[in-house]
């Protein structure tokens, strides 16, 4: 299922700041609940973490979930 633009900019609007890692488990924890182990999801973000900072730019996350 392909999110669209407008759900995609109503959770970057959600967020009070920079979305980094720990921001996006906490916005999107409850949808993720029991579908992975703890350690999967953390390396499977740190795969795209290309400065090694926990962040993922905004504008490359939304392109990778976009394309």
């Amino acid at each position: 299922k392909n999110p669209t633009d407008e759900y995609l900019e109503a959770g970057m609007n959600a967020a009070p700041g920079p979305i980094n890692f720990i921001m996006f488990l906490t916005m999107f924890g409850e949808k993720l609940k029991g579908t992975d182990p703890e350690d999967v999801i953390p390396n499977a973000f740190a795969r795209f973490d290309d400065d090694g900072n926990g962040c993922i730019q905004e504008d490359y996350l939304q392109d990778l979930l976009t394309t």
